[in-house]
């Protein structure tokens, strides 16, 4: 065991192209600062943030405040502007730092607001920032006057393909449910809202399409980091990703998901694809010597990347449907594979007079917010907690009970939760109701 650590370490030492990885920091760089100018100019600052009144927080994170206006667009711009040197290779460490902890902020303020591919850009930026990424095409060279290093060890793209590849893999395994593979759902509802789109639409005719889209993404997701990483099958590959992340963006329009995933493909390239497409090999680098401190760090390594597989799959020690119940959702990379709709109404009893009030969530929410907290029971939960301070204030003690009729993937609505349940006590087991067990309503339609 130990000769094959020491030899997986002196692999991982070996020195190899360092352009490529430069390549991959400067679009990553580009793209979050196109993000965030984005998201600047399309006035999602004041969306989100500046327009709620209540903010959902993430388990252990309460504390994460959401600062006032001026201070909010200062953030915005900051992170725009830490992109942007990384893309330059810019103060590279101290961009990735920066703009990883802002951004890690950014986005705690309200779970609302979360999306997988968020954690994939912290994941990616704290491993930037692990590596010597900065040492090829960086203005940090010239402003030092240091000399290029043009060589990088091996493991700096490895860490980074193995990232790449566990989001895919774990999507991959996530979509194994009746309701993708079989019913062609939540695909079926998605696609019949984009009837006007070229070629799409025409599609929408046939039964089959949704679960043709449907079994094309599990295949894709399954498949794409070995065919990539496969001399052989890698311009094919490249390829299929162009298509399927540029066909992803059209139809969904789910950020910069595609753009990044597109950018991430170029790390499964040979680290000397950029002499063959005309640039000049740089001078090969001495390999860094194996060092007994080495071998603690590879089983920290090897850990560490279990457990990027494993995580995803702690829905399981809660049993029942993740879809549902969302115990083990997030940070899961399970991604586009329920469509939830809820209508969530709070009955406030007065622990006194026995007095009910009919509270919509509304009154504490967004628009944007209500439709994305509705299917999720914790944050159901959090609101219920808020209410019942709310009315504590004003001498009230109040039972916070909810009727929750919920939609899972085109399913007729069900209660989500207990509404006997009083949310502000102790929960008791079974508080979320078990899942719906019929099919979608539209589940013919993505029959073969």
């Amino acid at each position: 065991m130990t000769k094959r650590l020491d030899a997986l370490i002196d692999r991982a030492l070996e020195p190899v192209d360092g352009r490529s990885l430069a390549v991959f920091r400067i679009l990553f760089g580009l793209i979050m600062a196109v993000a965030m100018a984005r998201y600047i100019a399309n006035g999602w600052v004041e969306i989100q943030y500046i327009e709620p009144k209540f903010f959902f927080k993430f388990s252990g994170l309460a504390w994460v405040k959401v600062p006032q206006a001026t201070t909010l667009y200062v953030m915005a711009y900051g992170l725009a502007a830490g992109a942007l040197c990384i893309a330059l290779g810019l103060f590279t460490r101290p961009a990735l730092i920066l703009f990883g902890l802002g951004f890690g902020y950014w986005e705690s303020m309200d779970v609302t607001n979360y999306l997988n591919h968020y954690v994939l850009v912290l994941l990616l930026t704290v491993q930037l920032l692990l590596t010597p990424c900065g040492r090829v095409w960086s203005l940090d060279n010239w402003r030092k006057g240091r000399v290029q290093t043009p060589t990088i060890p091996s493991w700096c793209l490895w860490m980074l393909r193995y990232q790449v590849a566990a989001v895919y893999l774990s999507a991959a395994i996530a979509k194994i449910n009746t309701d993708w593979l079989v019913h062609g759902q939540p695909m079926g509802i998605w696609l019949a809202s984009r009837g006007h789109l070229p070629v799409i639409g025409w599609l929408q005719q046939f039964a089959w399409t949704p679960l043709l889209f449907s079994w094309a993404g599990f295949a894709y997701d399954l498949t794409i980091p070995a065919l990539l990483i496969w001399r052989r099958t890698r311009r094919i590959a490249f390829a299929a990703v162009l298509v399927f992340h540029g066909m992803t963006h059209i139809l969904f329009n789910i950020g910069v998901f595609p753009f990044l995933m597109t950018a991430a493909s170029t790390l499964f390239f040979a680290p000397s694809w950029l002499k063959r497409a005309g640039s000049a090999e740089p001078s090969q680098g001495p390999q860094v010597q194996r060092k007994p401190w080495m071998r603690r760090l590879a089983y920290a390594a090897l850990f560490i990347a279990a457990l990027q597989v494993a995580w995803p799959q702690r829905h399981i020690l809660h049993g029942g449907n993740v879809l549902w119940h969302e115990q083990g959702m997030r940070f899961s990379w399970r991604v586009m594979v329920r469509e939830k709709h809820g209508s969530i109404t709070y009955r406030v009893e007065d622990q006194k007079t026995g007095r009910v009030w009919q509270v919509p969530p509304s009154r504490y929410l967004t628009m944007r917010q209500e439709a994305e907290f509705a299917g999720q029971p914790d944050l159901i939960r959090q609101l219920a907690l808020h209410i019942h301070q709310d009315f504590a204030e004003k001498d009230i003690e109040v039972a916070v009970r909810v009727d929750s009729p919920v939609s899972l993937n085109g399913r007729a609505a069900q209660l989500l939760i207990d509404p006997a349940v009083d949310l502000v006590k102790p929960l008791p087991e079974g508080w979320i109701r078990k899942a719906p067990s019929g099919l979608p309503r539209s589940s013919k339609a993505g029959r073969l």
